[in-house]
Parts: C-alpha cells; structure tokens; sequence
C-alpha cells in the first residue's frame, strides 16, 4: 500500500515537474524572444498605402495589417489559430418574427368602464442631486497652469529635478528600443516654411544617422508637400520594456513628483 502511494506520488511530482518547466520556458520565450516587424509607407500622389508585419517566433505568431484607400484590414495567426481578423462576417440569423396570439376585441361600452375605473397615475418627482463629476485630463492641465507659481516651486527642488532627469532617460532609453533599426526609401518633405521645414527634416536626420545613404532625405524649402516611399524594420523585447516600467514605476522621486502635481490639479 505504502509503494503504490509513494508511486502515486512520484508521479504527481513529475507531472507537476513538467508543467513547472513548461511554464517557465514559455515565460522565458515571451520575456526574452523579441518580435521583430516591418513596415512599408508609400504616400505618393497616386497611391497611399502602409503594409505592416511583426513576427514572434515568426512563422508561429504572425500578426499583419494593411491601410489602402481609406479602408484598414488586419488579421492575426497563432499556428492555425486565427485570433483576429477585420475580415470575418459574422453570420447574420434571419430574425423571425413570431406571430402574436390574437386577441378578441373589448365591445367599446366595456372599455369606456374600464376606462373610467382607472385612475391616471402621476409619480412624485423627486429632486435630482447634481452629480459630482472628476475633473479630466486637459482640466487637470489647466488647473495646473493657474497654479504655475506653485508647480514651478515643485520642479525647481533638488528631488524634482532628479526626477524629470531620471524619466526622460528612461523615454529616450524606450524610444531608441522601439524605433525602427533600419530604414531605407525616400522622403521629400515641405511645410512652406523655409524655416520649420530644415527643422523638421534636421530633426529626422539626426535621429536616423546612422542610416547613412539608404535614406534619401529631401528638402521642398518653396512648397507644401509630402512624398515618401519608405520601409522600417526594427524589433523589440518584453524583458528591456519591463525593465524599464518597473525602474520608473518605484522610482521614489518621480512618484513624488506626480503626486504633488497632481495634487496642484485637483485643486479648484
């Protein structure tokens, strides 16, 4: 009795083995396997179009979609599982109309009795109390502009200023992550200012650099335009994003700093 037990027992252990290891390598595959994507934007005068594709563990889990003539259609596969797709139609079930029994008629006598027997029914109104709304986003912003005094004595403290360091390290950190990592095409840009258009494409260029010549940025000083045909391919890790959030999500001095604006934004 006591060797049928302890087999029983071996094999619940190895069972459970077995699925302790299979959950930590699925967790490894997720944390660590990047998803890797490519996206391709035509804005030409007789085509707009953008294309995009990311993989993980691609062929496995692909996940793609497409802009074309203001319409947007995408579809998401998991091996033969089709977890999203903007092409499905939902069958449509004829909705039947269920035949009413007939009922006879009242003679017009009755149902003047009826009638005057019923006494009209008048609910007391009660008055209505006014609904305490929170105070949104862009309220919050604006409340915290006519408290400017306050909110500059905040972010001119030492702790402040540590943490607004700290959060736009982890951004440019975050962006250079997610950007693509390669870019190849054209762009021939134009705002009809001279001015704002070198800033805007001074400010492209410095972020792509290190392209080198497979991206051909060119300037339109005299008209408004925009002309591109350009590919992106780039990749990402759950690991180094999670990393991220969570420095900034314990971050003492930042949460700090949020609390007392926030606090500045409350106020009426």
């Amino acid at each position: 009795m006591i060797q049928v037990l302890l087999l029983i027992l071996k094999i619940i252990g190895i069972v459970l083995a077995i699925l302790l290891i299979t959950v930590l390598a699925l967790l490894v595959i997720v944390l660590f396997v990047p998803v890797f994507y490519k996206v391709k934007v035509k804005y030409l005068p007789d085509r707009k179009e953008c294309i995009g594709r990311a993989g993980f563990l691609s062929p496995l889990v692909v996940f793609k979609f497409r802009y074309f003539e203001k319409e947007f259609s995408y579809r998401g596969r998991a091996l033969w599982y089709v977890f999203a797709d903007s092409g499905k139609n939902k069958e449509e079930t004829p909705e039947t109309e269920t035949e009413k029994p007939e009922q006879e008629e009242a003679p017009d006598e009755e149902v003047g009795e009826i009638l005057e027997k019923i006494k009209p029914f008048s609910p007391e109104k009660k008055p209505k109390k006014p609904k305490k709304t929170k105070p949104g986003f862009l309220e919050k912003v604006k409340r915290l502009f006519r408290q400017k005094d306050e909110a500059l004595r905040i972010l001119s403290k030492e702790e402040s200023k540590q943490a607004i360091s700290f959060a736009w390290g982890k951004l440019k950190k975050t962006l250079r992550h997610i950007l693509p990592r390669k870019v190849k095409g054209y762009l021939i840009y134009g705002s009809g200012d001279p001015a704002t258009t070198g800033q805007v494409l001074g400010l492209i260029s410095v972020l792509y650099a290190a392209m080198g010549p497979v991206l051909k940025i060119v300037p339109d000083f005299e008209n408004k335009r925009l002309e591109c045909d350009l590919e992106f391919k780039g990749r990402l890790q759950v690991f180094t994003l999670l990393v991220i959030l969570i420095k900034v999500y314990f971050h003492k001095e930042l949460k700090q700093l949020i609390a007392e604006l926030k606090g500045i934004g409350e106020i009426e």
